[in-house]
């Protein structure tokens, strides 16, 4: 989910370097969302268009949030780093703007966080930044509704304490990063990429047998990569880790 984009805050973090191109990401699956905010299910992830969210924004606090998923959306699918920018700045402003005036809504600080995430990567100035406006908005989030997106507030904190240097430079903390991983399984065993998470947060932890059990388990339920071709691949090579450690 976030792993591009966490990528790119460590290379910023490390060397103060330009983001690499922006790479390709597989269709996170649509899920449905329900939100204080919200009078009806939002369907998170799901293909929409500028026009769209260019007609929902600045129409209230429902409008807004519904406009910012579809630039989250819009900005996962861009395949230029530029595209992707603009489409994430368009939807942080709405995302931030609804955090502030319903602070119960854990939508709202979920893309306020993921589309945080996304305008870091495409512009790594504000990588050290990124890092810690993505900690606070998806801590909140995790707080409200911990379920949203299949665990995805925890996930995103895993990815963020696995990837980020420790500190004092920044955030990282693998034993936090594992943490976050086992709460995104329990609260949605049947979403492959927490246990993918947890098992690179468990390999980091140098704790290669727990991490096989996981890996097993990721591997029963995707089998063979289809449209998540670069989260298997992540998947085969955390494989060979395992095996070069002995396992």
């Amino acid at each position: 989910m976030m792993r591009a984009v966490l990528a790119s805050l460590l290379a910023v973090l490390l060397t103060g370097a330009c983001a690499p191109a922006v790479a390709p990401r597989p269709p996170s699956p649509a899920v449905a969302v329900s939100d204080p905010v919200l009078t009806e299910e939002l369907m998170l992830h799901q293909p929409c268009t500028t026009d769209e969210a260019a007609t929902l924004a600045g129409t209230g606090d429902e409008g807004d949030l519904r406009a910012a998923a579809c630039y989250l959306y819009l900005a996962q699918s861009a395949e230029e780093r530029g595209e992707q920018l603009e489409m994430a700045r368009r939807g942080l402003d709405p995302a931030q703007q609804v955090a502030r005036r319903r602070p119960e809504s854990a939508l709202a600080h979920y893309l306020a966080a993921y589309l945080t995430g996304l305008v870091a990567e495409a512009d790594p100035l504000r990588g050290l930044a990124g890092v810690r406006a993505i900690e606070e908005a998806a801590l909140r989030a995790r707080e409200l509704n911990p379920h949203l997106d299949e665990g995805g507030p925890d996930r995103m904190l895993g990815e963020l304490y696995l990837q980020a240097p420790g500190p004092p430079i920044s955030v990282g903390d693998p034993e936090k990063a594992v943490k976050h991983f086992r709460s995104a399984v329990d609260v949605a065993p049947g979403f492959a990429g927490n246990r993918l998470g947890l098992a690179e947060a468990l390999l980091a932890m140098e704790e290669p047998s727990s991490a096989c059990t996981e890996l097993h388990a990721y591997f029963t339920a995707v089998p063979t990569p289809g449209q998540r071709e670069s989260e298997w691949r992540r998947a085969v090579d955390l494989l060979g880790a395992l095996c070069t450690n002995g396992m």
